[in-house]
Formats: structure tokens, C-alpha cells, sequence
């Protein structure tokens, strides 16, 4: 064989350590771990509580998915959490949500709020959506910004058939509404129901009035002057009330007024500064006690000409200081805009913050219960949120504060 080649061989095998050898290494080994301390080699089991509370406080969806992964019980426990609340504005979330909950129906239990915002496609998935809404037993919370069905009168009628036939009992409904009386139907079977919100103004003006026995629990209602005063009739238990979708005159709150004034504990309307007319002082509509116990008033005034009344030092205030005027808040929402001709300082952000500045000191130590006004700037083409101040008085009523505050720290009518 030329010695280049290499010869594979058999390893030779080890012959057996002696006994006493190996349990020497025993001793060793022993020895070593001796010095250690005694924690289980076993992952450290948490309770399911203490778990539960990492679990919800966690805000991300994509997260919480990751968790639902990780075992049966994460699983349950984190559905629980992700499906409580049900928020849906495309076309692809419909079709994943009837997916999710046709491979496991126990989910849809699990949904108490469900909310839909229309991007203008969603009427080519309502079979699924009215599929979805007949699932929901447990549902509470249901508001349906159904934007491109509410011009398509079949889909309308098609969802609120659907939503006659649904299981859940609602605390609170939320959506479009037209002439349809199939919606009479649709609340008629909800007498749960304590807010109702209506969206935006009601252009297609039903003929039908709801039923003294609809709605009897109804306590938050949001909707517009008209629709209130035509399918309205009875106050019921409303206690606060928003009519801000549109400007209101004068006539038509005073006729609100008279109809629900005496019960409401809050109240949101706006209304116009139309030249050359004045405009009145924010807390005008307390003058006369005509409503004692309001607790929360938020105005909104889109300013024109004639703005300089609102800050009036010689305007009559007398009334806030009388037992029937209950007002603890106040939210003046402002629009001013530029193209009015407005002169002088009120043409300015800070001249006007100076303005209401005085007026909130004379009305805070005018009144025995005021106790904060929120001063806010709305832009003038979207109406979105600009500034914000609250103004509030010492204890002594001497000293006035005022502090910048952000959109989510303004109050709302329906937090009160």
C-alpha cells in the first residue's frame, strides 16, 4: 500500500473508569453544588391575578396579540381584552372580524363596545356587518357611523332590520338617522337605552314622533333643534342634553326650554353672532331661572360683528347671583373670524384672552356657585381645538387664576 493512503481504523474503545473513580466525581459534584442556593430549576409561576393585572396595562394591540400566543390561558384571558372593545373603519377589519368570530364564536361574547366608522366604502360588506351585529348578545355600547348606507335607503333599512332582530340590550345607541320608521321598531325593543346620540344634523326629516313609551330610561340625548322638537315631544328623564349640531335662534330654545328646562342638569347649544345684531352674554339663558337645575353649560358661538357685548363691563349680571341660578360650569367655545372687519384688540388671540380675562373675574365673584370657565378658541375653517384656559377664584374671591389647558382636559356635557 503506497504510504500516502490512509487506513480507516475502528476506535479503540475506553475500557470502564473504575467504581471508586466514579464516585469520587460523585463527591465532587457533591461538593460543588453544596455552596449553591436552593432555587427549583422550574420557571417561577406567577398567579393568574397578578398576571392579569401586566396584561391590562398593556395599550398595544400588537402586543397583546404576541401574548395571546404564548399559551391557553394568555389566550382566553388576553381575547377578553382585545375584543372588549371593537373598533372597525375599513373593509378589511369587517371581514377579519367575521372571521375571527365564525373559526371561534365564544369571541363575540366577549364584545361590549363595538364601534363603526364609515371611510365611504363599508356598504359593500353590510351582509357581513348585519352577520356580525346578530352575534353580539352581550353588546352595550354600539355606535354606527354608517355615512355611505345612510344615502343608499335599502342598506339603511337593511341594518336596521338587523338591528331589531339582534339579542344585545344597549345602554347606549349612536348614528345616523332618517325619515326610516323601521328605526321606531329598532328602539321600541332597546328600553335600556340612556344615551342616544344622533350624528350630525338630521337632513332627512322623519315624519313620525317617538312613542311617550320609546326610550323611557333615555337620560343623554345628542341631536339637533329640529329633530328634537319634531320626533321629541316628551322630555322623558333627559338630564343632559347637546343641540349643538347646528346654530339654534331663539325661538327654538326657548321652545326646548320649555319642553326639558326644568330637568336638565346639562346643556351644549351654538348659536350665530349675526351683524349687526349683539350678541348676548354666554350665561344669558340662566336669566329668569329657567333652568334651576343646570350644573354644566357649554356654549358655542361663532363670532361675527357685534362680539363686543360678550365682554361688556357694564352688562347686567345681577341674575347669577339669585337661588335659581345653579351653573357650577361654564365652557365658552369661540369661533372669530378674521374676515368680519374686526378691529382693535379683539382681532388678536391675546387681546381677547385679556378681554375674557376681566369678564370671567366679574362673573366668578358675581355668582355663589360658579366655580370654573373654560375659555377655548376654535379654528375657524374645520373648528378644531386651539386654546384652551380655565379661569377659577381664590378662596377669598379676590385673586384670579387662569391656567392653559389641552383638548382632552376641557370637560364634556356628558361627563357631568
Amino acid at each position: 500500500m503506497p504510504p500516502s493512503q490512509r487506513v480507516l481504523r475502528p476506535r479503540k474503545q475506553r475500557p470502564d473508569a473504575p467504581a471508586k473513580a466514579r464516585s469520587r466525581t460523585q463527591r465532587k459534584r457533591s461538593k460543588r453544588h453544596e455552596g449553591q442556593s436552593l432555587v427549583s430549576p422550574r420557571p417561577l409561576k406567577l398567579p393568574l391575578e397578578l398576571l392579569l393585572l401586566v396584561l391590562s396595562e398593556v395599550d398595544s394591540n400588537t402586543t397583546l396579540v404576541k401574548a395571546s400566543r404564548v399559551c391557553r390561558t394568555f389566550q382566553n384571558e388576553v381575547e377578553h381584552i382585545l375584543y372588549r372593545e371593537v373598533i372597525v373603519y375599513r373593509v378589511p377589519h369587517i371581514r377579519s372580524l367575521h372571521r375571527a368570530l365564525t373559526k371561534a364564536p365564544r369571541r363575540a361574547s366577549l364584545i361590549h363596545t363595538f364601534r363603526l366608522v364609515d371611510n365611504g366604502r363599508i356598504a359593500m360588506v353590510v351582509p357581513l356587518l348585519n352577520e356580525i351585529l346578530l352575534t353580539l348578545k352581550n353588546l352595550k355600547h354600539l355606535e354606527l357611523d354608517l355615512t355611505s348606507c345612510f344615502y343608499r335607503p335599502e342598506l339603511y333599512r337593511s341594518v336596521l332590520r338587523t338591528l331589531s332582530e339582534c339579542p344585545f340590550a344597549l345602554q347606549s345607541y349612536e348614528s345616523y338617522v332618517g325619515s326610516d320608521a323601521e328605526l321606531i321598531r329598532f328602539l321600541s325593543r332597546q328600553p335600556s337605552i340612556e344615551f342616544f346620540g344622533i350624528k350630525g344634523a338630521v337632513l332627512d326629516m322623519p315624519e313620525w314622533t317617538l312613542p311617550q313609551d320609546v326610550l323611557p330610561r333615555l337620560k343623554y340625548l345628542q341631536t339637533d333643534d329640529d329633530f328634537y322638537l319634531s320626533a321629541l315631544h316628551a322630555p322623558r328623564m333627559v338630564t343632559h342634553l347637546d343641540v349643538s349640531a347646528l346654530p339654534i335662534d331663539e325661538d327654538q330654545l326657548h321652545d326646548i326650554l320649555q319642553n326639558v328646562g326644568k330637568q336638565l342638569v346639562s346643556f351644549k347649544y351654538a348659536r350665530d353672532s349675526l351683524p349687526p345684531f349683539p350678541i348676548d352674554q354666554p350665561v344669558d339663558i340662566l336669566r329668569g331661572g329657567a333652568l334651576p337645575k343646570l350644573k354644566f353649560l357649554e356654549l358655542g358661538d361663532f363670532m361675527e360683528r357685534g362680539a363686543e357685548s360678550c365682554f361688556d363691563p357694564h352688562a347686567d349680571i345681577s341674575y347669577v347671583s339669585e337661588p335659581s341660578f345653579a351653573l357650577d360650569t361654564l365652557v365658552w367655545s369661540a369661533v372669530w373670524f378674521t374676515n368680519a372687519g374686526r378691529d382693535g384688540i379683539l382681532h388678536e388671540p391675546i387681546g381677547r384672552l385679556a378681554y375674557a380675562r376681566l369678564w370671567a373675574k366679574k362673573l366668578l365673584q358675581a355668582s355663589r356657585t360658579l366655580r370654573r370657565i373654560y375659555y377655548v378658541e376654535l379654528d375657524e375653517f374645520e373648528g378644531d381645538f386651539m386654546t384652551g384656559t380655565l379661569f377659577t377664584l381664590s378662596a377669598d374671591g379676590v385673586v384670579l387664576s387662569h391656567e392653559h389647558k389641552g383638548e382632552e382636559e376641557i370637560p364634556m356635557w356628558y361627563t357631568v
